[in-house]
């Protein structure tokens, strides 16, 4: 399978956690201007913080996907006090007829964390595992 992960924000948590699931499906982190468009997905897990510029970055990134070459969408996203950005994202990927999973992975961080906490970690590599078998036992 292959599989992407592209953090739309510069948030360290946001970067740390694609990192993370990247990881746990030996996939690539990488950010909006290093994704190849012209490359075939079998999934592409899209991240972003609900902080400062998050919503135009990540609208920007969400309207140039082509679904003939996104067979799959993920989305995870971090917050502090407020997720209304899921549901624009949500939305935007409708709006771009892309192949929205039906789960999302959204945690809540402290603004002044130093680390993402252990259990931010090991929900999000479950749920990143739960994406990779849907895509390919039922996709």
């Amino acid at each position: 399978m292959n599989i992407i992960v592209v953090t739309t924000d510069q948030d360290k948590k946001v970067r740390a956690l694609g990192h993370e699931i990247a990881d746990c499906v030996r996939a690539q982190c990488v950010s909006p201007e290093s994704f190849d468009e012209n490359a075939v997905y079998d999934l592409v897990v899209i991240g972003f913080s609900c902080r400062g510029k998050a919503k135009k970055k990540a609208d920007a990134f969400v309207q140039k996907l082509d679904r003939a070459h996104v067979h799959n969408v993920a989305l995870f996203s971090a917050f502090c006090f407020s997720n209304k950005l899921m549901a624009h994202v949500i939305d935007t990927c409708k709006a771009c007829d892309l192949p929205l999973m039906r789960e999302q992975y959204i945690c809540k961080i402290k603004p002044f964390a130093k680390c993402l906490p252990a259990g931010v970690v090991d929900t999000a590599r479950s749920y990143i595992t739960d994406m990779v078998t849907v895509c390919r036992d039922y996709y």
